[in-house]
């Protein structure tokens, strides 16, 4: 797994691949492609993008997860996150399936 991320912690973006497997009735091998980032809208607020693209060679399918979230700061150790996440697969077939992956985080730096 390879990311290279610019910026800091406040404003950045990343763009990062690899390659593993994943389990799909039996373990088959992938290729991952994921691009995130993070920018300031408000003074305890940050618009967060995160994305990831799985390309399964062996049965030709492809599978996008989208995570558009927002975080607002409490602290510069506590945070609190809220993503409206879906995931779209598309088959072999271009036939394609997706539903939505809401969810809530709460950050705690330690």
């Amino acid at each position: 797994w390879l990311t290279i991320t610019r910026g800091d912690r406040k404003s950045n973006f990343s763009v990062s691949s690899g390659y593993g497997y994943i389990y799909n009735n039996n373990f088959q091998d992938a290729f991952f492609i994921g691009i995130g980032g993070i920018t300031p809208v408000g003074k305890k607020a940050s618009f967060i993008f995160d994305s990831m693209t799985i390309l399964n060679s062996n049965t030709y399918n492809a599978t996008l997860i989208l995570m558009p979230s927002m975080r607002f700061n409490q602290s510069y150790d506590k945070a609190f996150q809220i993503a409206l996440a879906g995931v779209i697969n598309i088959d072999n077939t271009g036939n394609g399936t997706s539903f939505p992956l809401p969810m809530v985080s709460w950050l705690r730096k330690f």
